[in-house]
């Protein structure tokens, strides 16, 4: 009976500690999850997700299946996180067209003004800013020619929804694209991702 009482009386404490000290979660792990989908809302299969800590150290990786769905688990809490993401399984030609190009000349002369995304998805050079730089890259990828995708290892970039429904326009001097800090990490976190095709001014790339 004395060591039935002790055990209620440790699992009391246990409990009442965790309710009370913040800075250690009773959660003893984590997971962050989510859904990678395009503009359209077409799902992004294996698109590869990596997950580093602060110190850029590599942690896990995943990839999202062929509803967009990824996870990562078993993340100790309070702790900083980092993601990346990354898609180069298709031609980094597909979904680039005349139409592209007609879009970026007019989006360079700002007429009419370019959605977020669209100047996202049309700033190829990288160097924040639309100029006639980008519309000869875009020419280059509408011709095929091998050396001119930006980046051979990722056809795709990538925003947070939540990065999108806190800005209102473009701003070029948003945080670097493809990748989410995770700071602190206290509970189970669900992150959806919007993907945009690297010169597919128009959302017009299809998935397979």
């Amino acid at each position: 009976m004395k060591y039935m009482h002790f055990s209620f009386f440790v699992l009391l404490l246990f409990g009442v500690q965790c309710t009370l000290q913040a800075q250690t979660p009773c959660q003893q792990s984590l997971q962050v999850s989510g859904f990678i989908k395009t503009v359209k809302g077409e799902a992004l299969p294996n698109v590869r997700v990596y997950l580093h800590s602060q110190d850029s150290l590599f942690l896990d990786s995943t990839q999202t299946d062929n509803q967009g769905f990824y996870q990562i688990a078993k993340l100790p809490p309070a702790q900083d996180y980092h993601i990346r993401l990354a898609k180069n399984d298709d031609s980094p030609f597909s979904g680039i067209d005349d139409r592209d190009a007609l879009l970026l000349r007019q989006f360079i002369l700002n007429v009419p003004p370019p959605s977020y995304l669209q100047l996202m998805a049309a700033d190829l050079r990288k160097d924040n800013s639309l100029t006639t730089l980008d519309l000869v890259t875009l020419s280059q990828l509408i011709m095929e020619i091998p050396s001119s995708s930006p980046d051979p290892n990722n056809h795709w970039r990538f925003i947070s929804t939540m990065d999108t429904a806190n800005r209102g326009k473009f701003d070029f001097s948003r945080p670097s694209l493809s990748q989410a800090a995770l700071q602190a990490l206290r509970s189970d976190l669900l992150l959806n991702f919007i993907g945009l095709k690297e010169g597919d001014v128009d959302f017009s790339v299809r998935i397979q």
